[in-house]
């Protein structure tokens, strides 16, 4: 089964369940997020324009007999821009490309395939 965690400036949003993936090799995802930003203050609307939501993609391990917690190795990476919430949208749709890698540095240098399908409301 696989998962994603979501961290925007270093901060973690939440996580989806965990879900099996299809045989198609295809696992849907249902998660939202708020982030709270005071829009009177110019520093908070700097950081939205800089900073990236990172979603990490996760694989949960088959658990070994004596573990006590469950193992999970990285799929991989992507990102999502706010800076269409700057053009005065309170909502918006994109598509997140996941790039495979163990770090979230390799999201830059990866050409991904996956996608993952990102509403924000």
């Amino acid at each position: 089964s696989s998962g994603i965690n979501a961290e925007y400036g270093g901060k973690s949003l939440g996580e989806t369940n965990k879900s099996d993936i299809g045989p198609d090799g295809i696992t849907k995802f249902n998660f939202n997020a708020s982030i709270e930003v005071n829009i009177d203050d110019p520093t908070a609307i700097d950081e939205i324009s800089h900073r990236l939501v990172l979603f990490s993609v996760i694989e949960v391990l088959p658990k070994e007999k004596k573990a006590r917690e469950e193992k999970t190795a990285p799929i991989g990476h992507g990102i999502l821009d706010l800076s269409p919430l700057l053009s005065g949208e309170d909502s918006f749709t994109h598509l997140v490309t996941i790039h495979g890698g163990t770090t979230a540095e390799t999201v830059a240098a990866n050409t991904g395939q996956n996608i993952i399908y990102c509403e924000n409301n």
